[in-house]
C-alpha cells in the first residue's frame, strides 16, 4: 500500500522566482524552510536613510535657494524626492529563529508584504493540519 504523499500549496508566486509554498519559501538564490517558530520580519533601512537623504537635500535647496538657479534647485529637489521614494519602496525580508534572523531578499515593499502574509498563510495551515492529527496511546 503506497502512502499518499502531501500535496504542495502555493500561496505566492511571481515573475521573479519568489515562491511560497507550505513547506519552503524559495528564491532565485536560497531555499528557507518554513517553520512554526520562525519569525519573519520587514526591514526598513532605506526608509531611514532614504529620508535622511532626500529631506536633507529638500530642505538645503530652501535654505541656499537665494544662490541657487531655479533649475538647479528644481533638480536638487527632484533627486531628492527620487530618494525618498527610493527609500519607501524598497524593503527587506528576514527570516529566522528570533534575535538571529538573515536577510532573504531585497524587493519593494508590496512584494515583501505579499511574501510576508504568504508566509502567515502557510504557518496558519500548519498549524489548522497539527490539529487534526489524534495521537493514540497503544498497548496500554
Amino acid at each position: 500500500m503506497e502512502k499518499a504523499t502531501p500535496k504542495t500549496k502555493t500561496y505566492f508566486e511571481n515573475a521573479q522566482g519568489i515562491k511560497v509554498t507550505n513547506k519552503t519559501l524559495s528564491t532565485r538564490y536560497k531555499d528557507e524552510a518554513i517553520l512554526a517558530n520562525q519569525s519573519v520580519i520587514v526591514g526598513r533601512e532605506p526608509l531611514i536613510i532614504g529620508g535622511i537623504l532626500g529631506l536633507g537635500l529638500i530642505l538645503f535647496c530652501f535654505q541656499f535657494g537665494d544662490l541657487l538657479y531655479w533649475s538647479e534647485m528644481f533638480l536638487i529637489a527632484c533627486i531628492g524626492a527620487l530618494i525618498l521614494v527610493g527609500g519607501y519602496s524598497i524593503a527587506a525580508l528576514r527570516v529566522g529563529q528570533y534575535m538571529q534572523e538573515r536577510t532573504i531578499f531585497w524587493h519593494t515593499i508590496w512584494t515583501v508584504q505579499n511574501v510576508r502574509m504568504a508566509i502567515a498563510r502557510a504557518r496558519n495551515n500548519m498549524e489548522n493540519e497539527t490539529e487534526n492529527v489524534i495521537i493514540q496511546n497503544g498497548g496500554e
